[in-house]
């Protein structure tokens, strides 16, 4: 008999069908042609909350309790991601940025990604919940909302700020829109992550980060959620905001002077008041 489950891995979300009665391997086989993630690396979760499964894969596929319309969350095992984090860390010695930061010092130290929490700000859409995810204002907001959208993680922020760019530019075959279907908030001087879940709370086992470009009820979901945190004046008017410069005290108004003041000086780290 066959059966259609719903994948959600890192990569976003997707459906197979497969026999309930053919081995677990054409199992394994159907999720790495969709996440890339190899079989002897799958670690397979169901149910809510979350439970791993046993996976004997010479057993048949209905060992597994699974029932048509079940959904199963596929992640690496912890040593395939840490070989994934290597092999990209070497290969990112050279990348620098030139960029002025206009958010706070980066000294502060960074929230543990599992201690992340959505804010009050939420959006219902036909697929499920659109959640705001707000990150630590610690010079690295974009890296850290990309590490949570892609990877669920904001730890690998030094691999993200040294690599994402030149991985882009040099493969985009591979980082396509399709791809890049995440979605991110600017405040102006800060990005934060959004998540698609089932309820506002549900663990994070169960947040969709990565979308279809195509579908207009997230990306009408996403435009309600921005709706929303303009209205409760969570932005920042960049042309206009008070600055001072980390480095020597001086105040500046809006991004204009904030560049100006890095081209003839050199200083490039600033707070606003």
């Amino acid at each position: 008999m066959s059966i259609n489950l719903r994948l959600r891995h890192p990569k976003g979300v997707s459906t197979v069908t497969v026999n309930s009665e053919a081995p677990i391997t054409e199992l394994q086989q159907a999720i790495f042609s969709n996440t890339e993630i190899s079989p002897s690396q799958q670690e397979l979760k169901t149910g809510y909350p979350p439970k791993p499964l046993t996976v004997e894969p010479q057993l048949p596929i209905s060992s597994l309790g699974l029932k048509n319309g079940d959904q199963l969350i596929v992640s690496a095992t912890p040593a395939a991601k840490s070989t994934v984090t290597t092999s990209m860390a070497n290969q990112a010695s050279a990348a620098r940025s030139q960029t002025p930061n206009f958010s706070a010092p980066a000294q502060q130290p960074r929230l543990d990604p599992r201690q992340e929490k959505p804010s009050d700000v939420s959006v219902q859409t036909p697929d499920g919940t659109l959640v705001h995810r707000v990150v630590p204002d610690d010079n690295s907001c974009l890296f850290s909302s990309i590490g949570l959208v892609f990877e669920q993680d904001m730890n690998v922020v030094p691999r993200l700020r040294q690599v994402v760019v030149d991985a882009i530019r040099k493969d985009p075959d591979t980082y396509s829109d399709a791809f890049l279907g995440a979605i991110l908030l600017y405040s102006g001087i800060h990005y934060d992550a959004v998540s698609l879940t089932p309820v506002p709370d549900a663990p994070l086992d169960f947040h969709t980060t990565v979308f279809p470009v195509t579908s207009e009820a997230i990306m009408q979901g996403a435009a309600q959620m921005a709706a929303k945190l303009r209205a409760n004046k969570a932005y920042t008017n960049t042309a206009t905001f008070d600055l001072k410069c980390q480095r020597c005290g001086k105040g500046l108004k809006g991004e204009k002077e904030a560049r100006q003041h890095a081209t003839e000086t050199g200083h490039a780290e600033f707070g606003e008041y």
